[in-house]
């Protein structure tokens, strides 16, 4: 989330010292569709080659491509190398998660607040560690891997696609094709964890545990963290765009706006995690995270002009509330769940040999960070969409020269009139940008709602 915010502020000036505004929105995607990809990839091979080892490679590409990413001369070198840097970071994160999850879940304190570099720091002794049997290398899902990168990138690939293009492509093969193969390759992923589920079970780790698909609660929250997901990265992104070119403040203010979405989404992590702490109430704080993000991007769809920041400011609130909810209950839900034995047990949770065997708390942790990331990815393609279009409304040519210059990367000066066009095209942008969030958010709240439902069970006469 910080990377997120800190990449959000400055990819307009991104897009104006490379010239190239249109397709800066590659530099975030290459963030979100490589913690797509690696999230799950990264979660098997941790349990193959170690968490402690993973850890030490992560750190190391990490920082060797994020100093990289500094000596970037063009658009392309920076995505690609961006690419590269998040593949590191999410080696980081995960293994980190699933190691707390199973040594620091049963003993409170201030350790589950420490930094990643704390815990490689003061990694436990081996016999404080719990007995985790490793598993081989036929054990890792090659096909489900690529199947998954292939369906994540090739959906995204062809929005934001039609976002950077000049000419209507929506009826061509440039955008046909790939979503065509990217939605395919989505039903060939179910299909194909389906057979290892019936045919290869306790051979092959899952890169989606369909066996948790039966669990209404879980696949409850892994929708509603998808639906949620689109709105998360869309309105970090919007938001400190509007703020620079509607209200023209300057990339510091507008990160600095940012802040009381970021401060609440750590608020509502903590409130998260104390009220499952006493009793397992995680689908109604699912309910509850996704009913405040809901709110604050109908809220944030009334955000029109400069005049309008006060109000975005305190709108903000709401939707950082939910998400601090939401993902602290879901990641609470997919560890609980992905145990059937420990299923209710939220605060004395022990992994299970069966769950770490089968790689089910890997898997499930996994599967629920790639859809976070595969629904901001939609997110973010949906708002160059949006603004593509609203540019192409006000602007005779949205990326020439001229339109460029609007942008403040070229050297044509516009006139008061024209650049209150471009203001009002980003303006408008955002607008529309809340209501397909909203929309989506909506759904998100009834995909939360079905995972409280319970059968009931008939009276006895």
């Amino acid at each position: 989330m910080i990377d997120s915010s800190v990449v959000s502020t400055c990819l307009y000036t991104i897009g104006l010292e490379f010239k190239a505004p249109q397709s800066v929105n590659w530099v975030a995607l290459a963030y979100s569709l490589a913690q797509v990809g690696c999230a799950a990839t990264f979660a098997q091979l941790s349990d193959i080659i170690g968490r402690r080892n993973i850890l030490i490679a992560a750190n190391a590409i990490f920082f060797a491509f994020s100093l990289a990413c500094g000596f970037s001369r063009n658009i392309h070198q920076l995505i690609a190398l961006r690419a590269l840097q998040v593949s590191g970071a999410r080696v980081r994160i995960l293994p980190s998660c699933l190691s707390a999850t199973q040594l620091l879940t049963s003993h409170s304190g201030p350790i589950c607040f420490m930094s990643m570099l704390t815990l490689v720091l003061l990694w436990p002794p081996v016999q404080s560690l719990p007995s985790v049997p490793k598993q081989s290398w036929r054990s890792f899902d090659a096909i489900g891997t690529f199947l998954l990168i292939s369906a994540a990138v090739l959906v995204v690939f062809a929005f934001q696609n039609v976002g950077e293009s000049n000419n209507g492509v929506w009826s061509s093969a440039v955008f046909i094709a790939p979503l065509t193969i990217g939605t395919a390759s989505w039903v060939m992923l179910f299909a194909w964890q389906y057979f290892i589920n019936q045919r290869m079970k306790g051979r092959i780790s899952p890169t989606f545990p369909v066996a948790l698909f039966r669990n209404r609660l879980y696949v409850s929250g892994i929708l509603t963290t998808l639906a949620t997901g689109y709105p998360l990265l869309l309105i970090i992104f919007s938001s400190t765009t509007r703020v620079q070119v509607v209200s023209g403040k300057s990339a510091l203010i507008s990160g600095v706006m940012l802040l009381p979405m970021l401060g609440t989404i750590a608020i509502g992590g903590m409130i998260a995690g104390k009220v499952n702490q006493a009793k397992y109430r995680v689908s109604e704080t699912i309910i509850a995270g996704a009913c405040l993000v809901l709110l604050g991007c109908g809220l944030l769809a009334t955000v029109r002009g400069a005049a309008d920041d006060a109000k975005a400011l305190g709108f903000l609130v709401f939707p950082g509330l939910g998400f601090g909810l939401l993902t602290t209950a879901a990641t609470i839900m997919a560890t609980v769940e992905s145990s059937p034995q420990n299923r209710g047990m939220c605060c004395n949770f022990s992994p299970t040999p069966f769950s770490l065997a089968h790689g089910f708390l890997a898997s499930a942790q996994g599967a629920l960070a790639q859809l976070r990331m595969f629904g901001g990815s939609l997110g973010i393609s949906v708002s160059t969409v949006l603004l593509h279009r609203e540019m192409s409304k006000l602007l005779s040519s949205p990326f020439s020269p001229r339109g460029l210059s609007a942008l403040g990367g070229g050297e044509v000066r516009l006139s008061a009139s024209e650049w209150d066009a471009v203001r009002t095209a980003y303006s408008e942008a955002f607008r529309k940008c809340m209501l397909s969030a909203t929309a989506v958010a909506a759904a998100g709240v009834l995909f939360a709602i079905g995972g409280s439902w319970r059968e009931k069970k008939p009276r006895r006469t």
